[in-house]
């Protein structure tokens, strides 16, 4: 999401002080990860992992969203241009998180989607054994369920473009990958970059 400049600190103390904890601290949620763009049209970009996709359509996730403290219900309202997604990891290669996330966005559309599947677990295994690469994934939204909670646009195709997550400890070599032949393709519509500001662990939670 963006914020609007004169929200930003309040809204960055919010998600600081009080949104990531909570967030994490709801029966299925296992980690947070909050990042702030290099060249993205978003400005913050945020993660969550659950133990199972059913989490986020079970009760305690409903009443978490159904009772929104204060604080939280003035700051999301102030978010400008959200995008909201619930998907699943449906392939991954490598493993670890790094300081420096590339997010690409896949259209589905544009070719047959077994296809782009075989495409796509090739080029994250060639991807996890690139230097300074740690890992990357495959995140298929559940369209019905990936809904803007305030000011986002239903309609907005990112809402259902699936996505690559490029985890790397280089942001330079990460930069260019973003630029290579990998990502060429015209289905590969955009190719954002991220550095990680913080994370939190449910192990973490006093």
């Amino acid at each position: 999401m963006n914020v609007a400049p004169d929200h930003d600190e309040e809204f960055n103390d919010w998600y600081d002080r009080e949104h990531l904890e909570e967030r994490v601290s709801i029966p299925g949620f296992l980690n947070a990860r909050r990042y702030q763009s290099r060249d993205a049209k978003r400005r913050y970009f945020a993660t969550y992992t659950t133990e199972n996709f059913e989490t986020l359509t079970g009760p305690a996730y409903k009443a978490a969203l159904a009772n929104q403290t204060p604080w939280s219900l003035t700051n999301i309202d102030r978010q400008v241009d959200p995008l909201r997604i619930l998907g699943r990891v449906e392939m991954c290669a490598g493993a670890g998180r790094g300081a420096a996330l590339g997010v690409v966005r896949i259209d589905f559309n544009a070719m047959g989607q077994d296809m782009l599947r075989t495409e796509v677990a090739d080029l994250l295994q060639t991807l996890a054994r690139t230097r300074h690469v740690l890992g990357a994934s495959l995140i298929v939204p559940d369209v019905q369920l990936s809904i803007p909670i305030a000011n986002g646009k239903p309609d907005d195709p990112d809402h259902s473009q699936w996505l690559i997550l490029v985890e790397s400890s280089s942001e330079s070599v990460l930069q260019k990958l973003l630029r290579s032949p990998s990502f060429a393709a015209a289905h590969y519509t955009r190719k954002e970059q991220y550095a990680l500001l913080w994370d939190l662990g449910k192990d973490e939670l006093n």
